[in-house]
C-alpha cells in the first residue's frame, strides 16, 4: 500500500472502531486475543449472553460476519 492510501485505511479503520462503545471495543480486543466468551465475560465481569449479543452489534456496525473476521480487522487496526 501507498503511504497515502495506508493513511487513508487507518483513518477509516479508526472511524470504525470509534462507532464502538467501550464495552464493545473491550469484548472486541478479547476476540482479538483469542479469549472465548466465557473468558471475555469473567474478565469485563458481564452474563456471557451479553458478550454474544454485544459481538452481534459489533459485527452488525463493522459489517463483519463473524469472529474470525473481528479478530482480524482488530489486528489490521492494532498496526
Amino acid at each position: 500500500m501507498l503511504p497515502s492510501h495506508a493513511r487513508l485505511y487507518n483513518k477509516l479503520v479508526n472511524e470504525m472502531l470509534e462507532s464502538l462503545t467501550i464495552q464493545q471495543l473491550a469484548i472486541a480486543e478479547g476476540v482479538a486475543k483469542g479469549w472465548t466468551n466465557a473468558l471475555i465475560a469473567q474478565d469485563l465481569k458481564i452474563a456471557t449472553q451479553t458478550v454474544k449479543n454485544e459481538l452481534n452489534r459489533i459485527y452488525d456496525n463493522l459489517g463483519l460476519r463473524n469472529r474470525v473476521d473481528l479478530a482480524a480487522f482488530m489486528l489490521k487496526g492494532a498496526k
